[in-house]
This record gives structure tokens, C-alpha cells and sequence, in this order.
């Protein structure tokens, strides 16, 4: 599937290589949390193709980078990520061994789980960011107790039964949802 959006305005300015790296890991601190970005190529110019949308109080991301990069959370992270491989692949590192995250797969990365990604060229990714603190939240209306501490979600791919393809249709929605606030506005009711 093509990415959504253009170059960012940020990558699109003829910066130093190094002012593209750290411009984009700010931004992309900005909207995932504390993340050390590595490319691959030193001496080539890092571009990314981010597209950014809020519903509520969940941030929806779909980014893509021109080259192999390698990223890692870091230490005071606050958000858990729901990412989705669009194209492309990334491989995840955790204490508990490695993976690959094919087109379709999908991660829930806890805030206290060390992990690194190592994304392809042309990895696409589709991202639904929530703070760590409407996690809790949720967990308290449903079960009426406090949560554990911390919470933490298993560094495994959604199970193929049924529970992902809800999942890939829920993606193609919330991405149609961020195309369409772009050209206009949120619908209260959804945001809600």
C-alpha cells in the first residue's frame, strides 16, 4: 500500500545529515515518547513521510523512512504503541529474543519492555499511540481494582483468530479517519 502522506516539511529542507537525524528523532520523540533513532547510511540524508492524526486522546501515526533505521525507546517512556506493519518489514529485538514483523503483523510495545526495532527501507508503519496513563484508566473501569504495576502487554504478534483481521479493518478506517481530518475536521461524537 503507498504511504499517505508527503515528506515532511522538516525533511524536505535541504538540511545536514545530521540535522535531519535529530530534527526527525525529535519529532518522532514528540509523538512516540524518549526514541533513539540510528541510520544506516552516515553519509546519506535521513527523510521521513509522517502523517499524524488525533481521535480523543489516541495519536495515529502512519511514518515510513527513505532508509534502513534502527530505533530505540528510550528510558521514561510514557506510551504504549499499537503498530502495524503497512509494508516492508522491521524486526524487534527484546530481552526475550528476536522477531520479524512481516506486512499485516501487528506489536503492542509496552513503555517498560527495552526493544529495538531495525526497519527495512521502505518499512511502513501504521501506529496508535496511548499514554500510559488511559491504560490504567480502562483497567480500573473494567475490573473495579488497580491495576498492576506495571502493566505490560507480551511482545508477541495479534493471534490470527479472528481478533487480527477486526484489527486490519479497524486500521483501514482509522487511516481513512486521518486522511479526512486532514482535509477538514474531527466528528465530535467520534472523538468522544
Amino acid at each position: 500500500m503507498p504511504p499517505t502522506a508527503a515528506w515532511s516539511a522538516a525533511s524536505r529542507s535541504p538540511f545536514s545529515r545530521g540535522g535531519d537525524l535529530d530534527r526527525i528523532q525529535s519529532l518522532s520523540g514528540r509523538v512516540f515518547g524518549p526514541t533513539r533513532l540510528r541510520a544506516a547510511e552516515a553519509d546519506a540524508a535521513l527523510d521521513a513521510r509522517i502523517d499524524t492524526s488525533t481521535i480523543g486522546r489516541l495519536t495515529l501515526v502512519t511514518i515510513a523512512y527513505n532508509q534502513a533505521v534502527q530505533i530505540e525507546p528510550q528510558p521514561n517512556k510514557d506510551e504504549f504503541v499499537i503498530q502495524t506493519v503497512l509494508a516492508g518489514t522491521c524486526r524487534v529485538e527484546t530481552p526475550r529474543g528476536a522477531m520479524l514483523m512481516p506486512p499485516g503483523a501487528t506489536f503492542v510495545f509496552s513503555p517498560t519492555v527495552p526493544a529495538t526495532l531495525s526497519l527495512d527501507p521502505g518499512c511502513e508503519r501504521f501506529s496508535v499511540v496511548i499514554r500510559r496513563q488511559l491504560i490504567e484508566e480502562a483497567f480500573r473501569q473494567q475490573f473495579s481494582f488497580e491495576p498492576p504495576a506495571p502493566i505490560e502487554f507480551d511482545m508477541q504478534p495479534v493471534a490470527d483468530d479472528g481478533r487480527a483481521e477486526r484489527w486490519q479493518a479497524l486500521v483501514s478506517y482509522l487511516r481513512a479517519e486521518t486522511r479526512v481530518r486532514r482535509e477538514g475536521s474531527g466528528v465530535p461524537a467520534v472523538d468522544a
